[in-house]
């Protein structure tokens, strides 16, 4: 039996709690394959066995949906209400971590086709590691060349193989996020460790593992649907 008090475990993070501006309504409840969004997102951890504690968090007016959604799963959720933007609604979840666990992971709510061996992956880049300041990230390389532009005009292109597109989930030293939480024009989890000098690992990621986030997203999304989940 898993003592959910022993260090070690681990809390996962769904975030969920963007306005969906782009998408012109609440991305994270549409349909696919016949569940929300945000429930192929949190289904994917429920068999990840060091996963001791899950916080969703979601924007006021989607609590009480939320909760009625992951009701039916076995595992207890706790719904938290969303800040003004991510680097917060991040910071409100890791406050509502309550079991003694070592490690944290943070997943947009609105990247259904994570797997679980890419969870594993990530996971396993960060318990194989002998530092305390731990943190990987599953990234793939970017296809596209792309341009540094200002002002309408590009200024310079950088080495596509030096390039990575970074999704989620990232998995980090719990008691190391905490203490470098706290600014908030951050767009990754990550950048917190990058601006303090410590290292970031990469994994191999999935170019399925896409972020459903303009209504082209979505079209994508059923096509994958059709593939099978996790």
């Amino acid at each position: 039996m898993i003592n959910f008090n022993s260090p070690g475990g681990t809390a996962t993070i769904i975030v969920a709690a963007g306005s969906s501006q782009r998408m012109g309504f609440n991305k994270i409840f549409a349909e696919l394959a016949g569940k929300p969004v945000l429930w192929h997102s949190v289904e994917a951890f429920q068999s990840i066995p060091t996963v001791r504690e899950f916080v969703v968090v979601v924007s006021k007016d989607d609590i009480e949906r939320t909760r009625r959604l992951v009701s039916n799963m076995h595992d207890t959720f706790t719904i938290v209400e969303g800040g003004a933007n991510r680097a917060e609604s991040v910071r409100r979840g890791v406050a509502a971590i309550t079991r003694n666990c070592k490690f944290v992971v943070i997943h947009d709510g609105a990247r259904p086709f994570v797997t679980r061996p890419l969870i594993n992956r990530v996971m396993t880049a960060v318990m194989s590691r002998r530092d305390e300041c731990r943190a990987a990230i599953p990234a793939v390389a970017v296809k596209d060349t792309v341009k540094i532009a200002q002002g309408g005009f590009v200024t310079s292109t950088p080495k596509r193989d030096e390039l990575f597109a970074v999704q989620t989930p990232q998995i980090f030293c719990l008691q190391t996020y905490r203490e470098l939480m706290g600014a908030d024009d951050i767009t990754d989890d990550s950048e917190l460790f990058e601006r303090a000098g410590l290292p970031v690992k990469i994994v191999e990621g999935d170019y399925r593992n896409i972020k459903i986030t303009t209504p082209e997203d979505l079209l994508t999304a059923e096509r994958f649907s059709e593939h099978g989940f996790h």
